[in-house]
């Protein structure tokens, strides 16, 4: 008798926090959304206005997705390709004469 398997229908579903008629807020966007708010409300003091261009940057984040991955995902893989090293390693094959014999 063959086992079956179950797979699941939904595993890549965000949490709907918010809908007002067509617009959806998920729950990453609005934890991304409050940190760009938090942070800006915390450099109103000493920026005043300018203290909106931080928040203003960080609200992509939250809302935007490139080839279905957001854009923490791809920073965190551009972050990563910066990080690694690159080595290259040249292997030089050995060869043997023509006649299958050792050379001189």
């Amino acid at each position: 008798m063959q086992k079956r398997q179950r797979i699941p229908r939904f595993h890549n579903m965000a949490l709907v926090v918010f809908t007002y008629g067509p617009f959806e807020m998920t729950a990453r966007q609005l934890c991304l959304s409050m940190v760009a708010v938090l942070f800006a409300a915390n450099l109103w003091r000493v920026l005043g206005w300018f203290a909106l261009l931080p928040a203003v940057l960080l609200l992509p984040f939250g809302w935007l997705t490139i080839g279905g991955r957001p854009l923490e995902a791809w920073g965190l893989c551009l972050l990563r390709y910066w990080l690694a090293p690159r080595v290259y390693v040249w292997r030089e094959e050995e060869r043997s004469a023509p006649d299958g014999g050792e050379s001189a």
